[in-house]
């Protein structure tokens, strides 16, 4: 039985693009399992009927996924994620940082790649992570730290 969200449904100008065309395989087979995590929404009526990217901000795709469903490991899946944001495809929405369960990565589907290569392209990078992560190495928490150790 087919399932009716069997389809993965690509612009052809997107096909002929130089942004598609010049991805390694990769990034590009990573870009297509980004297209099959959208859910496409039906917007306007009759002549005016336009699907629209219904969890477009809100796509996750994990380290652990890349390496399950691709078998892509984590240091490849990072270069193929910089290609595909450099290249205009997909942007970060919210950039999770991988401690805590549940605190992953969003990602939108973006349409920056129609400028690639031109003046007109904007870039929008990966966003540097600010967080203070880890362990603070000051007087207090070391002395927490060997609370009772000599």
């Amino acid at each position: 039985m087919k399932n009716k969200n069997s389809n993965i449904w690509i612009q052809r100008e997107l096909l002929k693009s130089e942004a598609f065309r010049t991805l390694p395989a990769g990034a590009m087979n990573l870009y297509l399992h980004f297209l099959m995590k959208r859910q496409m929404k039906k917007e306007g009526h009759g002549r005016r009927e336009q699907w629209s990217i219904k969890n477009n901000g809100d796509i996750v795709f994990t380290y652990r996924m890349a390496l399950g469903e691709l078998f892509m490991p984590s240091s490849t899946f990072m270069r193929s994620i910089d290609r595909l944001i450099a290249h205009g495809l997909i942007d970060v929405s919210y950039s999770g940082s991988g401690l805590k369960s549940g605190d992953c990565s969003l990602y939108s589907i973006s349409d920056r790649w129609e400028h690639f290569g031109t003046d007109e392209f904007k870039e929008n990078p990966r966003p540097k992570d600010t967080r203070e992560i880890g362990f603070k190495h000051n007087k207090n928490n070391i002395k927490k730290r060997v609370k009772g150790k000599k």
